[in-house]
């Protein structure tokens, strides 16, 4: 490792995360992540630990020193913030904060472009996973299932606009919940639905590790059927000073707990 690195956490996370996914023969698959847990453990075993690296890569940002990609406040409440994204591996680490508990819920199942890792630094999240039921599938499993109206949501233009377009109806069967906590880990398929929701008590937040995308489009499972253009979000998009500033009073409210 060089100097460099060892005078910046964030440094050593990334290129250790750069190593990680160089070691990779391919993208997407759930086994690529049996080590991504361990490694983030490592960086970051302890509050003092997430805040030095945070703490860093908020100066990083604010200096503009690397490649991220877009930072925003998300529709359902909690705020995504693009720390780092490899241009030659394609994996980004980002920042979900859920500042506000219970109302910073995500009322829609959704997939994703990319499978992820995630480790939650603080607070608590409840996750709903979902399978999808063929009309194939047995009655049993079918009368399990409940309608949604689906949409393939695009990648955001650079004005932060999403194309959205509406695919008809799906069924989702429930599949496992559970409460993650402060320091558990969270490994999901891109093409596997799912919600995240607010609970009350510390700030949660996540550290997210996202793969490379496998595709252009996620979908979106809504209870209702509306015009696409309803769906279509603009997302206000947050500057650098911005990122490293909320970045910064996420650490405060670290050292508070």
């Amino acid at each position: 490792m060089s100097a460099h690195a060892m005078a910046s956490p964030f440094l050593a996370l990334t290129g250790d995360l750069d190593s990680y996914f160089q070691a990779k023969s391919s993208s997407g698959d759930l086994e690529n992540y049996d080590g991504l847990p361990d490694l983030l453990r490592h960086h970051l075993p302890g509050t003092q630990h997430a805040v030095r690296v945070l703490t860093d890569a908020a100066e990083c940002v604010n200096n503009e020193q690397f490649l991220r990609g877009n930072s925003h406040v998300h529709v359902h409440g909690f705020t995504k913030l693009a720390l780092y994204r490899s241009k030659e591996r394609g994996f980004s680490v980002r920042l979900h904060i859920w500042w506000s508990g219970p109302d910073a819920s995500d009322e829609s199942p959704h997939e994703h472009r990319w499978s992820f890792c995630s480790m939650l630094l603080s607070g608590a999240l409840r996750i709903r996973n979902f399978s999808k039921v063929a009309s194939s599938e047995n009655a049993s499993q079918n009368a399990k299932a409940e309608r949604w109206y689906a949409y393939r949501y695009w990648d955001a233009s650079p004005d932060g606009v999403k194309r959205v377009d509406p695919v008809g109806v799906r069924d989702l069967s429930r599949g496992s919940e559970y409460v993650l906590r402060s320091g558990a880990s969270h490994v999901l398929h891109y093409a596997e639905p799912h919600q995240v929701i607010g609970m009350t008590g510390p700030i949660a937040a996540t550290l997210v590790i996202t793969d490379a995308a496998q595709r252009e489009y996620s979908y979106v499972y809504h209870t209702r059927e509306q015009a696409e253009a309803e769906f279509s979000f603009g997302e206000t998009r947050l500057s650098p000073k911005e990122v490293a500033s909320m970045l910064q009073r996420y650490c405060a409210a670290l050292k508070l707990n």
